[in-house]
């Protein structure tokens, strides 16, 4: 039987040094462990932030914009020659405002905004939503296409009857339709991001000024009654088969019977998709 010195010097001799040795690299293995826990950790996070900047820059310039951006081009300046340019103005904001107070306003506003919204996500990219405001709402179609077709007129006017629609299920503060004017124009234009703290994406020519005018000379969309105004340049981009969808949901283009005073342009012929035909517009297209 080993006596106690025996097992002591063994102990000294052998267990100790193992020890010394196997302590260390535990702690150094734990250290290692840990270190590749939090890069793995911070690699996910990284990842996870870089496709939500992806979304985002997504969101607010056309992803081929957005990819020139990633890659370092900050000065981006582009010629459009086929473009369909919407405007929808929100009627009533000011009384609104007056009669029920910001937030109740802004909580009407922010509901709109989301069904318009909603319209934007759901064309997958064929059009592409550029600014909002409190009482303005700004779509192009054409931008954000490597092939530009024809069909950006389409594509806008599809949208515009859809955000008509999705804007019926919205009510004013007071319980009254809200109403919206539509505006659209198509042609050439330029485009390109603006700023460098918060850059944009916005568009300009005569085209957008165009747009803008249809939309402020439209009549007015509320309730049953939907309607937006046409360029002479946007209506001849719409062929009759495409027209022939939007029948049997009750839409009609009708010429204005007289040409309508634009700002800065003078007289122009215009068209109205409406639901129900006016007396002002009583001329098939």
């Amino acid at each position: 039987v080993a006596s106690l010195w025996q097992v002591f010097q063994y102990l000294m001799h052998h267990a100790v040094p193992t020890t010394l040795v196997v302590v260390p690299l535990w702690f150094a293995v734990r250290c290692c462990q840990r270190d590749e826990a939090d890069r793995e950790t911070l690699l996910t996070w990284t990842m996870e932030q870089m496709t939500v900047e992806k979304c985002l820059m997504n969101v607010v310039v056309p992803p081929s914009i957005a990819k020139r951006l990633r890659q370092g081009e900050l000065q981006i300046a582009d010629h459009y020659e086929n473009t369909t340019v919407m405007f929808i103005y929100l009627m009533d904001y000011e009384e609104v405002l007056t009669n029920h107070g910001p937030f109740k306003t802004l909580e009407w506003v922010n509901e709109l905004q989301v069904q318009l919204d909603g319209v934007v996500s759901h064309s997958q990219s064929s059009v592409l939503k550029l600014q909002s405001f409190l009482n303005f709402y700004l779509v192009v179609a054409g931008c954000n296409q490597s092939t530009h077709t024809a069909q950006h007129a389409q594509h806008a006017v599809r949208a515009a009857v859809m955000m008509l629609t999705s804007a019926k299920r919205v009510s004013t503060p007071g319980g009254k339709p809200t109403t919206l004017k539509v505006g659209l124009c198509s042609g050439m234009l330029c485009a390109g991001n603006i700023g460098q703290a918060s850059p944009r994406f916005s568009i300009f020519g005569d085209t957008v000024n165009t747009a803008s005018r249809m939309a402020s000379t439209t009549p007015p969309s509320s309730g049953g009654t939907m309607t937006m105004q046409l360029t002479e340049s946007c209506k001849a981009l719409l062929p009759p088969a495409f027209l022939h969808t939007f029948r049997h949901v009750g839409f009609q283009l009708t010429a204005r019977a007289s040409k309508t005073p634009i700002k800065g342009k003078g007289l122009m012929q215009t068209y109205l998709l409406s639901t129900s035909p006016r007396p002002e517009a009583d001329i098939k297209a």
